[in-house]
């Protein structure tokens, strides 16, 4: 109903995008099946429409929490080196 639409707009990251938020990693599984990945795609614009530096990574198979997957599953190896590269690369820490 419209009381669940207003909790998960106010509850929305993309809400929250300034020119001050913070450099950005999404990593969104194309087969997520609670979140729709169109949510991912929200977000990149709202990134880029603020100049917030920013990488989306799609894995095709990914589904809604990819650090569940046990740390030597393909699942989570793409996800900590998505990771890394990002810190590394992206936001430069």
């Amino acid at each position: 109903g419209s009381k669940n639409t207003s909790c998960w707009e106010l509850f929305s990251p993309i809400r929250y995008v300034d020119n001050s938020s913070v450099p950005t990693l999404i990593y969104h599984g194309d087969s997520d099946s609670i979140t729709h990945p169109k949510q991912a795609q929200l977000l990149t614009v709202s990134l880029e429409k603020h100049k917030v530096p920013h990488a989306w990574v799609r894995p095709r198979w990914g589904q809604h929490i990819a650090t569940a997957d046990s740390p030597g599953s393909v699942i989570f190896q793409l996800w900590l080196s998505a990771m890394v590269h990002f810190i590394e690369h992206v936001a430069r820490f």
